[in-house]
């Protein structure tokens, strides 16, 4: 029980920075924004501003401190968070910092002086939490897929629980072949990653056809879902290759398997009270 309540903190944790703390994008949008102003030497015109929007982690803060000083231990999951922990605490000041600096409009006073100061600070501050986060998110992850790895082994071969699994682990491997995707990448290994998931949908989808009661509806949608997230990862992967912007079907994909997820967990609710094991 200590276990599970630790690992439900972390789970938050990693879910509040999801939701919150897209940090590589916050990034690239402050270095994009304020190119001109960091400059030294640029000339700058009275409309000239700096914009800053990357938030403080107060919250995560206090959320990971929190679930890292409940008892039991998570041995894959403990160091990750002891040092995404460290990293955070060493970038909100700046970030605090910067953010007051903006809000005050002490740029105009100070001719951006303080900003210029502070980037070469900020920078690497970012980038090491982002590392962290990124570590932190994957022990989460891997953890996450050897339990339902488990799980799936004791379940029966035709059971429609064990079938869910099998879909849903066949797509979270997807997803981390998604996420390794670069402008340049060998996109095979993420094809092959999605065939797997259609393999195991079409096997889903025709258990959900020999159930009887008939699959609840968030069942079926959750392989209709299933199969649209197949079809916009084939569309990154076609572009990619085409070497074409993939933004679009990248953020189709990843809309799509968050609504997966909710449909997973309403499939996963009505199975549970219509068939228990």
């Amino acid at each position: 029980m200590q276990e599970l309540a630790k690992v439900n903190a972390y789970t938050e944790v990693q879910n509040h920075l999801v939701r919150s703390h897209p940090l590589e994008r916050q990034l690239a949008e402050y270095r994009r924004d304020n190119e001109r102003v960091l400059k030294l030497g640029t000339k700058l015109g009275a409309n000239a501003w700096y914009h800053f929007g990357i938030v403080d982690f107060d919250g995560v803060i206090d959320e990971l401190d929190k679930a890292t000083a409940l008892p039991g231990t998570i041995p894959e999951v403990d160091s990750q968070a002891t040092r995404l922990l460290a990293a955070l605490r060493e970038l909100n000041p700046v970030l605090k910092a910067l953010t007051r600096y903006q809000t005050t409009r002490e740029f105009k006073e100070d001719g951006y002086k303080f900003a210029r100061e502070q980037h070469p600070i900020l920078v690497p501050k970012v980038e090491a939490a982002a590392k962290a986060m990124d570590a932190y998110g994957t022990a989460l992850f891997e953890r996450e897929l050897a339990r339902d790895e488990r799980r799936m082994a004791s379940l029966a071969e035709d059971a429609p629980a064990r079938r869910l699994l099998a879909t849903s682990l066949a797509l979270r491997r997807a997803v981390q072949r998604f996420e390794a995707l670069a402008p340049r990448s060998d996109t095979a290994p993420f094809l092959a990653a999605l065939s797997d998931v259609s393999t195991a949908n079409r096997q889903l989808g025709a258990t959900f056809d020999g159930m009887n009661p008939k699959a609840n509806s968030s069942c079926t949608g959750y392989a209709d879902t299933v199969a649209s997230v197949i079809g916009h990862g084939r569309d990154v992967a076609r572009d990619i290759k085409a070497k074409a912007d993939p933004s679009q079907p990248a953020r189709l994909f990843n809309d799509a398997y968050n609504r997966s997820v909710r449909d997973l967990e309403s499939c996963q609710r009505y199975e549970n009270r219509v068939r228990p094991s």
